[in-house]
């Protein structure tokens, strides 16, 4: 299946998911972007991401190796990655 949904949840200080995201849309693509200030509120815009029909979700590198592991197993259906800095 094409992947044609994506989303990149960046987590920092004082983002609020609400009032802090993008969106791009192409006849082809449809890309969010997402600011979250915590796990908690990531994990909630993961459920409405993946409720919408989001195939894959990139983690900025403000997000540890365990919180990534806790989304993918939360929400197995959707690719999950996590972006790493040597």
């Amino acid at each position: 299946m094409d992947q044609t949904q994506y989303a990149f949840i960046i987590k920092a200080p004082g983002y609020h998911r609400s009032t802090h995201k993008a969106h791009m849309v192409s006849p082809a693509f449809d890309a969010k972007f997402i600011g979250v200030d915590n796990f908690e509120e990531a994990l909630v815009a993961s459920e409405v991401l993946v409720v919408a029909g989001t195939q894959v979700i990139e983690l900025c590198g403000g997000f540890s190796t365990q919180e990534a592991s806790e989304l993918r197993s939360r929400f197995p259906d959707c690719d999950i990655g996590l972006v790493t800095y040597p």
